[in-house]
């Protein structure tokens, strides 16, 4: 069983063409170590691609992404609309090639699996590749604190046209864990001494193994570790595929896919199902999902330069345990397949082509985006506990605004502004943007008491304090006051996740009474969709409606950025 190395980072070179990028001077200059697509690769191979931060090449040159689509599967049922090439492994690791009918029915399933080896890092703080001259600063004052640092490093170098991009990470790493709440509890009690937040990182140490059944048309095949469903160009149709776990749109739906299919296996030892696909049909699920087909034009291109902005910026940086580079969910971008594609998101990403925002170092700017700010973005700091990012800072999203609004949103104004908000494009661009602009959510206090000490033994919940807000309004600090004993909750979405998924941590809460005066449910008055950080998408599309193109949609949302064609 291979060792891995901590975390998911590669120095590469390779220059983008179009929305298509290739290893060092074109295809040809592609390093040794890749061969074409066709050909058939050890096990051992593919799967250290799959958890390398490596674009692959496919036939033609043209390097695809990976995406993970399901987890957590015990099996998986596709349909190809096309003839299509299946590869099992044998217990040897090596290759074998099926031939699958098209119009009928398989199914992967998993016969047994052993889940993989995982650490938990405790990472104190993260500098980008320019502020890494900060690090003996850092680590001296942590040493002050009693914690010595290790360093780690994430992400990845490349080359576009001659510019050096650099998304490499340095980690400053307190310790390791062997179990997620153990990194989870320590995390918090070491912010909670320092006052400082703590991340924690996830890495594998030893591969999941797995072995599973392909069956379908009278056959019935194992293979070890993965199987490959292999289309040049053809569809494959996948049924029930889960999203939304966790969250209140949890469903199963049927999906289609390009590109190839690839049945590997997760952390847990069960089966990942993940689309493996060329960058510009990426670039054209992702545009499709993101943004209502609907919207106007330029709303689109601000929104096809942010999706290329944050898969360029971020490869590498995430899902170091997983065997891809991204996830098909809010946590990378949306990505549903193709059922959706439309022929004007291809003359929308043709408009846009090569255009990306680099911030004030040269660098690809961080380009995070939600649905719905409810009138103020927030700074990426107060949301997901990283160093500030430039390019991300919380601002306004209407125009001329009561001076009690002008330095953001705080205790003393928040009520004001929830209950008689100023103008906002993103409260004007639709009519289901202005039910996510301003919302109330009330929930039971007796499934409040059994949500939160499932988790947290509180006891009955008697008090709920904001204790920080950042300048959106968004909470990311709250105190719970128990029967047993309080407890600080940090970070944006823990908080949203805890009151029964919230649509945002932009809220004000008041208890409900009965006539005895015991608390039977807790109210929440709040306002937007999402963490509001970066671009407000029904911001950008109220914004163009009334005339905006969609570089001054950017510049609005991001601040300290240039908007750069980097090919033709």
């Amino acid at each position: 069983m291979n060792r891995l190395f901590s975390f998911r980072c590669v120095v590469a070179s390779f220059v983008l063409c179009t929305d298509l990028l290739a290893w060092g001077g074109g295809a040809e200059a592609a390093p040794a170590y890749y061969t074409p697509r066709q050909k058939l690769r050890s096990l051992q191979v593919e799967v250290e691609e799959l958890y390398s931060a490596r674009f692959a090449l496919n036939a033609k040159g043209v390097p695809s992404v990976t995406i993970g689509v399901m987890e957590g599967q015990r099996s998986v049922s596709f349909v190809p609309l096309h003839r299509v090439t299946a590869i099992i492994y044998q217990a040897d690791g090596s290759p074998r090639a099926i031939s699958l009918s098209r119009g009928r029915r398989y199914t992967i399933s998993l016969v047994r699996g052993r889940p993989a080896y995982v650490r938990y890092a405790l990472v104190a703080f993260e500098l980008r590749r320019s502020r890494w001259g900060r690090w003996a600063t850092l680590v001296k004052q942590w040493k002050k604190l009693g914690y010595a640092i290790q360093s780690s490093y994430t992400g990845s170098v490349f080359a576009v046209r001659g510019k050096l991009f650099d998304n490499r990470r340095r980690l400053g790493i307190l310790s390791y864990a062997s179990r997620a709440f153990r990194a989870r509890l320590q995390a918090s009690r070491i912010a909670a001494r320092v006052g400082r937040p703590v991340q924690v990182h996830t890495f594998v140490q030893q591969r999941p193994e797995a072995m599973m059944r392909l069956s379908g048309a009278g056959r019935s095949l194992f293979s070890k570790d993965l199987i490959q469903i292999r289309s040049n160009y053809g569809v494959i149709r996948v049924d029930r595929v889960e999203f939304g776990r966790g969250y209140s749109w949890h469903k199963f739906k049927r999906r289609s896919f390009l590109g190839s299919l690839l049945v590997a296996v997760d952390q847990s030892g069960r089966l990942a199902l993940v689309n493996r696909i060329d960058m510009p049909a990426y670039l054209a699920g992702l545009l499709a999902a993101e943004m209502p087909l609907r919207a106007p034009v330029e709303a689109l291109k601000a929104q096809s330069v942010c999706a290329r902005n944050e898969i360029l910026a971020k490869i590498g940086t995430r899902h170091h345990a997983d065997p891809f580079l991204f996830c098909a969910h809010t946590h990378c971008q949306v990505y549903t397949g193709v059922h959706r594609a439309h022929r004007r998101i291809q003359k929308i990403l043709l408009s846009t082509r090569g255009e990306v925002m680099v911030d004030r170092d040269g660098q690809l700017a961080d380009a995070s985006y939600s649905s719905v700010c409810g009138g103020h973005t927030e700074n990426n700091e107060n949301v997901w506990r990283n160093s500030p990012r430039p390019a991300l800072r919380g601002k306004l999203d209407g125009g001329t605004v009561a001076a009690t609004f002008r330095h953001g949103i705080n205790e003393q104004n928040i009520q004001q502004w929830l209950h008689s908000p100023p103008h906002s494009y993103c409260r004007s661009a639709s009519p289901f943007a202005r039910r996510k602009f301003r919302w109330t959510k009330t929930v039971r206090a007796r499934y409040l008491n059994s949500r939160i000490n499932q988790r947290y033994p509180l006891g009955h919940v008697t008090a709920i304090r904001v204790l920080r807000r950042g300048v959106s309004g968004r909470a990311y600090v709250i105190e719970l006051v128990g029967q047993k004993r309080s407890l600080k909750i940090r970070g944006e979405l823990r908080i949203r996740r805890l009151f029964a998924n919230l649509n945002s941590s932009m809220f004000v809460v008041r208890e409900v009474k009965n006539s005895e005066g015991r608390i039977v449910a807790w109210q929440f008055t709040g306002g937007g969709w999402g963490h509001g950080v970066g671009m407000c998408q029904y911001g950008a599309i109220g914004r163009a409606k009334e005339g905006s193109k969609y570089r001054a949609i950017l510049n609005h949302y991001f601040s300290n950025i240039s908007i750069v064609k980097l090919y033709r």
